[in-house]
């Protein structure tokens, strides 16, 4: 679906680093949840806050990339089942099991919501 597509397009973006392009992709008032108990656990209001988050990924990691393998759509929302392939910065890699929740609004993301082994990427997390 047009949809899908869409949403694989925002994870190559990011896996390259167009960090622009994900965010050009929120909604004004987006909200971004992030595990509690992950390096960046919380809830974000908005492109910007969503943004400064993500600065922080190349700085605390060697490499971080996320590989979807399973999209199922239901109306607006869209479940993505995947694994982040990370590396830290003392050249651990690890393969840390995601699901993602999306909300559209349109063609533009309203809310995004992380589900992942908060454990394994605080390990990774750590220098």
């Amino acid at each position: 679906s047009r949809t899908i597509e869409e949403l694989e397009q925002l994870y190559t973006a990011f896996n390259q680093g167009d960090i622009e392009t994900v965010v050009n992709a929120m909604t004004d008032d987006i909200t971004w949840i992030e595990a509690e108990g992950e390096p960046y656990g919380g809830t974000y209001r908005g492109p910007n806050e969503v943004l400064q988050m993500f600065k922080r990924i190349p700085e605390d990691f060697d490499h971080y990339a996320v590989t979807p393998s399973r999209f199922i759509v239901e109306d607006d929302m869209v479940l993505v089942e995947g694994s982040s392939d990370v590396t830290s910065q003392d050249g651990v890699d690890y393969e840390i099991p995601f699901a993602h929740v999306w909300r559209l609004d349109g063609d533009k993301i309203q809310e995004f919501r992380q589900y992942t082994d908060t454990v394994l990427l605080q390990e990774a997390f750590k220098p």
